[in-house]
């Protein structure tokens, strides 16, 4: 399984709890926030967040949110929903404007 798919399949299944980035560096991923940065590139929906992990150390939870219903759907997925022309409805970059 790829580093990729290997942190879809842990933010899936950790939901609101998230990912730290520690915990992917543990699990040998040390380039896990370069996948992240991909991931969200090609419309994941990945939010994060400054936290503390075991005491003092710094570094930041990552969440997989939902995107949202396009017109004729029928359920939620976190799937990449590009619009137009390979545009991606999630900008990594809008948190920070």
């Amino acid at each position: 399984m790829s580093q990729r798919a290997k942190i879809l399949d842990w933010l899936q299944q950790r939901g609101d709890e998230g990912v730290h980035s520690f915990e992917l560096y543990e699990a040998r991923m040390p380039r896990a926030a370069a996948v992240i940065c991909q991931l969200r590139k090609d419309g994941y929906a990945i939010e994060s967040e400054p936290c503390p992990f075991r005491g003092e150390a710094r570094g930041v939870r990552y969440f997989l949110r939902p995107v949202e219903l396009v017109p004729g759907a029928t359920q939620l997925h976190h799937e990449p929903a590009l619009v137009g022309s390979g545009s991606s409805p999630y900008d990594p970059y809008s948190e920070w404007a």
